[in-house]
């Protein structure tokens, strides 16, 4: 188990503040523990020792400092994005799948999402551009929540991490706003949904929803399936309520990621 956190903005005493962040990730005794640092934000890595691939620590920097990465997951189709990425002049220092994940998106930027398999929420910031991406995989496998506050970002795994954020502003620095369909979060903090990413620089957050072709054929199997259940009346919610109720919400959620590509500003 493990889990991110970070911020973007100018708040006092950095290291404060991502050790209350931190404090409320997964932790057990011999914790795996990752912290970087840059002038106005911080991101952290906290993970079970045991599941960490040797030499391959988190947060992960790029060979040129510009890009630094945190993730929370596992990327499945790591090896053979390997082999073509060592095609392409990338070399690589250790065996584990979040330094594809860099080299991945030094070579595909943002696209990144349309290459990566598996489950994951992962954030990488961008020293030169003073821009912070963030994406988790469209089967949701992995949280990631953040919040706008008073011209910051605050982003982490664990909700209790953006409340530890929040708390350590004080209470004028509550975030305001949120959205209907996460009514079980506090006010103002967002959960990315499944298949969303977002950009944030100058104090601009920009969601958007990626779909990969994959993604597309499973979304035109499952509204077959709802076609054919539909027609099959009352006797599909005797037998199968939970399946139905769940193909709706999936169905639901899409619609909403697809319809949902906009701009925050903090």
């Amino acid at each position: 188990m493990c889990g991110i956190c970070g911020f973007v903005g100018k708040v006092e005493s950095q290291g404060i503040v991502l050790e209350s962040m931190m404090q409320e990730l997964y932790h057990c005794e011999e914790d795996d523990l990752g912290e970087y640092y840059w002038e106005n934000g911080a991101m952290a890595f906290r993970q079970d020792e045991v599941v960490e691939v040797k030499g391959c620590h988190q947060p992960r920097v790029s060979d040129d400092g510009r890009l630094a990465l945190v993730c929370d997951g596992v990327i499945t189709n790591a090896k053979m994005l390997r082999k073509r990425l060592e095609a392409a002049g990338y070399r690589f220092r250790c065996g584990g799948d979040k330094e594809v994940i860099l080299h991945a998106y030094e070579e595909y930027g943002e696209e990144i999402v349309n290459y990566l398999e598996g489950s994951y929420a992962l954030v990488i910031w961008d020293r030169k551009e003073e821009r912070l991406f963030a994406a988790r995989d469209a089967g949701g496998g992995r949280p990631l929540y953040y919040a706008l506050i008073g011209g910051r970002l605050a982003f982490a795994t664990s909700l209790g991490s953006i409340l530890a954020f929040v708390s350590f502003l004080g209470k004028a620095a509550m975030p305001t706003g949120g959205q209907e369909e996460e009514q079980y979060l506090p006010r103002g903090i967002y959960e990315l949904a499944a298949g969303q990413d977002f950009r944030y620089e100058k104090n601009l957050l920009k969601l958007q929803c990626y779909c990969p072709e994959e993604i597309e054929q499973r979304e035109q199997e499952d509204f077959e399936n709802l076609h054919e259940m539909e027609s099959q009346g009352e006797e599909v919610k005797k037998e199968a309520p939970e399946q139905k109720s769940g193909i709706f919400y999936y169905l639901l959620q899409r619609w909403k990621n697809r319809a949902g590509n906009r701009s925050i500003r903090g």
